[in-house]
């Protein structure tokens, strides 16, 4: 089995597509032209069908919507689940001989705004079956706002003993892992991972739907402040907005 031409994406919220999500939606067409685009919301998924979903989708935490719906997806139709803020620069057909894959966000961190599984893939059913069993509100009524980073490469740790040394890697159940620069070259700061992204294949553009509004101007502005020098004050300023 391999991984078929689906591509996965979620929006839900009933918010307004914003330009750089269009942007990167006409590159998936351009480039990945024979792949069918599935387009997941609240007309095509039953948000309350899980306790996660639900919680989370009564506080209106959209992000965290899409966490539990790329692993649904993935496991269920199989594909590669994108963020809408992922603008794919060339042909990824030469991904869809592995079993599963992901890659690098930065080194320490496995996993990004790409995954890509044959359906029923048992990485993607262990992650989802956590996500079944997890409340998003704990009984004091606050959510749980950890990244899905985070308990995604606890597993690929303590199920698949993945190194964060930012290297390719081939683990169990043809499982593959690649380097920042393939899929990742832009860090969350706004800082190019390497001198260009001659070497990548999708380009995340952390959007962050799911950060504070000031976390948000920041990471859109912050390769702009770098190059003046401005960065770490502008970050100040807007942590304190936030606080």
């Amino acid at each position: 089995m391999a991984v078929p031409k689906i591509i996965h994406y979620c929006w839900f919220g009933e918010k307004e597509f914003p330009a750089l999500g269009r942007r990167c939606l006409a590159s998936w067409k351009k480039y990945l032209p024979d792949y069918r685009i599935v387009l997941w919301n609240e007309r095509n998924f039953d948000l309350s069908a899980f306790r996660f979903t639900r919680e989370a989708a009564a506080m209106k935490k959209w992000a965290f919507v899409s966490d539990f719906l790329r692993l649904y997806a993935l496991y269920h139709q199989g594909g590669i689940y994108l963020d809408s803020d992922v603008e794919v620069l060339k042909p990824l057909d030469g991904f869809l001989r592995h079993r599963a894959f992901t890659g690098f966000e930065r080194p320490g961190c496995p996993v990004t705004g790409i995954m890509g599984a044959e359906a029923g893939h048992p990485w993607i059913k262990g992650l989802l079956d956590d996500y079944v069993r997890k409340r998003f509100v704990d009984e004091n009524g606050v959510p749980d706002l950890t990244p899905n980073t985070v308990p995604i490469t606890r597993d690929l740790q303590e199920r698949y003993g993945v190194l964060l040394n930012n290297r390719k890697q081939f683990l169990d159940d043809g499982l593959c892992i690649y380097p920042q620069e393939i899929f990742c070259p832009l860090t969350l700061k706004g800082e190019n991972y390497g001198k260009n992204f001659a070497g990548a294949f999708t380009v995340h553009w952390f959007a962050g739907s799911w950060r504070p509004p000031g976390a948000r101007l920041l990471s859109g502005l912050g390769r702009v402040l770098r190059k003046i020098h401005l960065y770490d004050v502008a970050r100040r300023i807007v942590r304190g907005k936030d606080a």
